[in-house]
């Protein structure tokens, strides 16, 4: 079916919208595999995923706005609204992510500290005193092991006595 060079233009823009979301959706990706590293398989899913509603949204402007037919100008469309969002918006929402990211983070751990600080002073508190015992037990424990030491070495020289005697 033959179109108009304004309904052609339409389509164009259309599909270079189309790339531009389909960027945004791929960046919305690469911030939840930022937050939750994923394993390969998970990874695989979710690229598997980005395609399929890329491919889908593709097909649909090609069969809603260009009567299913196959123009190479609506592909170029796609390709350029990508390039186009990777090239100026994706830097800044990846960095923008990147901020927000570690920020969360920092908050996280600063409620971590927060929270378990009673037991880390009460450690702190502690750690003296048990030291102190720790010192006094190595000591017994090593006064002990010595007159062990000393009782094996007498009771040695007691069964020679006797083996000699009898």
């Amino acid at each position: 079916m033959i179109i108009s060079m304004g309904s052609q233009a339409a389509v164009f823009l259309t599909a270079a919208g189309a790339g531009f979301i389909a960027g945004i959706i791929f960046d919305i990706f690469r911030i939840i595999r930022k937050v939750l590293p994923s394993p390969a398989v998970i990874t695989y899913l979710q690229d598997t995923l980005f395609f399929a509603v890329s491919a889908i949204i593709t097909f649909y402007i090609m069969l809603n706005k260009n009567f299913g037919e196959i123009r190479p100008f609506v592909i170029a469309g796609c390709f350029l609204g990508a390039v186009i969002y990777f090239a100026s918006l994706s830097i800044l929402v990846m960095k923008a992510s990147d901020a927000i990211i570690s920020f969360i983070k920092k908050l996280a751990m600063l409620i971590v500290r927060l929270v378990t600080a009673p037991l880390r002073l009460l450690i702190r508190l502690l750690k003296k005193p048990l030291g102190i015992f720790e010192k006094k037990s190595k000591k017994l424990l090593r006064k002990f092991a010595n007159w062990l030491k000393i009782k094996g070495r007498n009771i040695k020289k007691e069964i020679k006595i006797i083996t000699k005697k009898v």
